[in-house]
């Protein structure tokens, strides 16, 4: 017989199937689950978990009680946000910290705008204009839209506009007091310290990035006004930092005086010196009656979202004009693309050609190009900030104050207020009554560089129209994908897309971008539709797309994609950096292939002049980085051909012959997804030129022969001198005070090339300490004489120097500074090392480079009775001594 075991084993209260292994009868506890939470099996979890589960449950009342009471009488269901994108890493960083300070969102917007003025100052700056949305979501409420774009000035007003005179492009620049007037009326900290981030970045320099250094191939080279620019810009290296010194104190000067001494003060009569020297009309009466203008607003139901956008100038009207159309088209997802496709460029192509005819503008000259701001805070304040020069480097007009003029006028369509039109629109979509519902953060821009940077995020969609209806067609597409279809910003940004220009019934493909058209959509297109391929860079687009607190933000620049998943509201450390996603390798071998490409297709024309090769056709449209340039051409041999040895269509783009596929014109570059086809790409295009420039540049030099003058041929004559002197007497204008304008001369060593080759081409190894080279940098129009007397021909000819025969010949051009690390500079290193060694050990602390001149006019005095003016192209490329 067992013994009973002790109570406390069995406990008073437990049954026998408690104490069971495997009971055959189960526990009816087990049908209750809120008496097993209270009355755990044994008495240590009864202690321990009971307290645990009840103080959860309490608090999780408590917080319900508190959430219901925040959505019945709150007007805002955000948890505390913040965050700056836009074009730079370093200014959406600046952005970020006037946040941390207290400021505002319209405080961060301006102190990053200003920043990208210093680092980005061939995009935007003082010398602009442009557009600000303030939108207060808490109250549902557009505070303000602030119209600064540039104004004409009041004589142009009433004369007509010559778009190809820099100084007659130059409107009136709203950018500063646009940016003053919403940090008066709206900012919460100082003036000074918005500013003061760019001062500091301007005085102290920041890296050179890729586009900047780029933005140099915009450069008008015939211009005559734009020395200073080409100074600047030619001095870039990219990696390199660079300080801009007038702008900083251009910059402080703003921060402590305010706006009077931009629109009345010597800031002013910088802007009047630099319009009027290139022959443009601008008054100081001009600048002090500058105003801003306070745009209409105006509003469309795109699906289940409200689109607000500016009217005034701006593209709002285009924009929303073209959503509208195009949601009455009904689309749905399941539709063909080709379909979808050729309903929506049918209403782009009829919005955008109206809207150009509404106003006045011109398709063929007007551009927008620009860059953006959008910046939210804690308080759900959203600002947007678009502006721009207009153009790349805008006018080319770079003041003595540090920042390039805008060449606005030249778009035209100016309205009422004296305000040309611009294409260039913010615009924000909240999705309507519902407050936290999807907010869509969209922006569409001008390609700007490599790098595009977003910090914490912003629920403000931008959207910047820069190439023609261009952006307007971007935008309505991924609208139509991301609100319309109801698809995530991921599949909406990477779905294949098209452009439009004004031509009927054309459209531009991005067809080197997976996910690709398929072969059927696009035989089915060919058929309604002319089609052309256009290439990378792309237009960039950073997208956010943000529901209650589930954050979907996607950055896009050309194809480099960063797609990063936020979950939850943002804290304190909301602020902190994202990484940046870059196919570094992929678009550095774009960007040298695009730079080859277009030194190719200069030599090829001056191939086809001087040998005689006729075009058959030439689409003249010459994009530089983002607009479309036709580099296909078809030759034929001309009468007289001299070396040309082939008769094929040749494709330029690849270096093939022509492309297969016939309905698709190839413009551009070819190749988009890897850095290896980037780089065969090139290297298959250049194969054609290599021996063919190599022996179009080398040809001549083996054939003349320069041992001795010759005689009765004024070219080959004048070609002696240069390659038989080690010297020359270099003028210049003077560009120094108080001698300013005045004649200067220097002597300089010169070389056309090693003593056994000779290009005809002065070179130069200059120093910026030296005073005919400061010259040259203000004043870019030189001459230099050389003559026989500086041999021994004329000594041995018993020949006096004052003796026409002893021949003088003039040389005038301009200065033109070479590549580093060129071939063309490694030649001229060659040529000048070669004849002076001692060059090779000047200090190098005195900022050396090698320049050459790009020769004008060449006038010979070999004789009595005048001189003789030498064709330059003859000059370039001599007849043989045989030939003579």
């Amino acid at each position: 017989m067992t013994e009973p075991r002790e109570s406390s084993e069995i406990g008073p209260t437990r049954t026998m199937e408690q104490t069971e292994t495997s009971p055959l009868k189960q526990s009816d506890t087990k049908k209750n689950w809120f008496y097993n939470i209270l009355y755990p099996v044994n008495d240590q979890e009864q202690g321990s978990l009971r307290i645990i589960i009840l103080n959860f449950f309490g608090f999780t009342v408590i917080v319900t009680i508190a959430l219901l009471v925040q959505i019945y009488y709150g007007n805002n269901a955000n948890a505390p946000h913040g965050g700056v994108a836009s074009d730079s890493y370093e200014c959406s960083k600046i952005g970020i910290e006037i946040l941390k300070k207290g400021g505002n969102s319209v405080d961060a917007a301006i102190a990053t705008k200003m920043c990208l003025g210093v680092v980005n100052f061939h995009i935007t700056g003082l010398g602009g204009g442009g557009y600000m949305l303030i939108y207060d979501h808490k109250n549902l409420e557009v505070l303000d839209i602030i119209d600064f774009q540039v104004t004409v000035p009041h004589y142009l007003a009433y004369s007509k506009i010559d778009t190809k005179n820099e100084g007659l492009t130059v409107g009136v620049p709203g950018f500063l007091l646009g940016l003053w007037e919403a940090s008066q009326k709206f900012g919460k900290l100082p003036w000074k310290e918005i500013v003061a981030p760019s001062i500091n970045l301007a005085k102290n320099g920041f890296l050179v990035n890729e586009n900047l250094v780029y933005a140099n191939s915009y450069l008008n080279s015939y211009s005559n006004h734009n020395h200073k620019l080409k100074e600047l810009l030619n001095s870039l290296a990219e990696g390199r930092n660079i300080t801009l010194p007038e702008l900083a104190a251009t910059l402080e000067l703003i921060s402590s005086n305010g706006i009077k001494e931009f629109y009345n003060g010597s800031l002013a009569m910088d802007i009047i010196y630099a319009v009027k020297q290139a022959n443009g009309n601008m008054s100081l009466d001009d600048l002090a009656q500058y105003q801003t203008s306070h745009s209409e607003l105006l509003q469309i139901k795109f699906g289940n979202f409200n689109v607000l956008a500016p009217g005034s100038s701006s593209g709002g009207a285009l924009l929303l004009n073209s959503l509208e159309r195009v949601e009455s088209l009904d689309l749905t997802p399941e539709e063909s693309t080709s379909n979808i496709i050729l309903k929506i460029s049918d209403i782009l192509h009829d919005t955008y050609n109206a809207f150009l005819e509404k106003n006045g503008a011109d398709p063929e000259s007007i551009k927008s190009i620009a860059s953006q701001v959008s910046v939210t805070d804690n308080e759900d304040l959203y600002v947007v900030i678009v502006s721009g020069l207009n153009t790349w480097l805008g006018s080319q007009l770079l003041t003595e104050s540090g920042f390039i003029l805008n060449s606005g006028i030249a778009n035209g369509g100016i309205n009422h207020e004296a305000r040309p039109l611009s294409l260039a629109t913010p615009v924000i979509a909240i999705q309507h009554e519902e407050i936290c519902g999807r907010r869509l953060i969209l922006g569409v821009n001008c390609f700007q560089g490599p790098l595009l940077k977003s910090e914490g995020y912003a629920v403000i969609r931008i959207i910047s129209n820069i190439l023609g209806a261009g952006d307007a067609t971007i935008a309505a597409q991924v609208l139509t994908y991301a609100l319309l279809f109801n698809n995530n910003i991921s599949t909406s940004v990477e779905t294949p897309r098209f452009f439009i220009d004004h031509v009927p019934r054309q459209i531009w493909l991005e067809d080197m971008h997976k996910p690709f058209f398929n072969s059927m959509t696009l035989e089915k297109l060919k058929a309604f539709l002319k089609m052309r391929r256009i290439v990378p860079p792309y237009e960039s687009i950073n997208a956010i797309d943000k529901t209650e607190d589930l954050i979907f933000l996607l950055i896009m620049l050309k194809e480099i994609t960063a797609v990063l998943l936020i979950l939850g509201a943002f804290t304190a450390h909301g602020f902190d950096d994202l990484k940046q996603v870059n196919d570094a390798d992929g678009f550095n071998a774009w960007i040298e292939g695009e730079k080859q490409l277009k030194a190719n297709v200069k030599q090829e024309e001056n191939f086809m002049k001087e040998n005689e090769i006729e075009s058959d056709e030439f689409v003249d449209k010459y994009n530089k980085y983002g607009k479309s340039f036709h580099h296909e051409k078809h030759y034929k041999k001309a009468e007289k051909p001299k070396t040309l040895k082939h008769d094929i269509d040749v494709n330029f783009s690849t270096g093939s012959k022509k492309p297969k596929n016939k309905d698709i014109e190839i413009v551009g570059l070819g190749g988009r997804n890897t850095k290896e086809k980037y780089e065969s790409n090139y290297q298959n295009q250049n194969k054609f030129f290599e021996k063919r420039n190599k022996k179009n540049f080398y040809q001549n030099l083996k054939k003349i022969d320069l041992s001795v003058p010759p005689k009765n041929n004024t070219v080959l004559l004048a070609r002696y001198i240069v390659h038989n002197v080690d010297w020359t007497s270099l003028g210049t204008l003077s560009g120094r005070t108080p001698t300013e304008g005045n004649p200067f001369v220097c002597a300089k060593a010169m070389s056309d090339g090693p003593t056994n080759s000779s290009t005809g081409i002065p070179f130069f190894y200059l120093s910026s300490l030296d005073l005919c080279t400061q010259d040259s940098q203000k004043f870019n129009k030189v001459s230099m004489l050389v003559t026989l007397s500086q041999t021994d021909y004329c000594k041995d000819n018993d020949l006096d120097p004052q003796d026409p025969r002893c021949a003088k010949l003039t040389i005038s051009g301009e200065m033109k500074r070479l590549k580093a690390g060129s071939e063309e500079e490694k030649f001229a290193k060659n040529a000048l090392f070669s004849r002076h060694p001692i060059m090779e050990n000047w200090p190098k602390g005195h900022n050396w480079y090698f320049a050459k001149l790009k020769i004008n006019q060449l006038v010979l005095l070999d004789r009595f009775g005048g001189a003789a003016f030498i064709d330059v192209n003859e000059y370039l490329n001599p007849p043989t001594n045989e030939q003579n």
